[in-house]
């Protein structure tokens, strides 16, 4: 039977929000040969004063060790118009 499994983290500026066309790189590890992945990543919002803000996460890629060790990438890069301040990474996969 199938097993699904779910991670969250988030990034919170300390010197500087992140600027439109900015990318951070993020990665994380311990998986199984075969897990399945989505990766999502949620700007903080919740001030109607404030601008919209747009994510994208892309390049999602495993690297596969010799060792065994399978490690998930990927960036998330602010496609919108306006600074971020704060956002949110999901991801969930599924094993067996």
């Amino acid at each position: 039977m199938a097993n699904v499994q779910f991670f969250f983290a988030s990034w919170v500026s300390t010197d500087g929000d992140m600027a439109p066309g900015d990318v951070h790189l993020w990665s994380a590890w311990s998986f199984d040969y075969g897990d399945a992945f989505s990766v999502t990543a949620t700007p903080v919002t919740g001030d109607p004063e404030q601008p919209d803000r747009t994510l994208a996460v892309e390049d999602v890629r495993i690297n596969g060790k010799p060792d065994g060790t399978i490690t998930l990438l990927w960036n998330v890069r602010n496609v919108g118009s306006s600074y971020i301040d704060g956002y949110g990474i999901g991801i969930s996969w599924v094993n067996q």
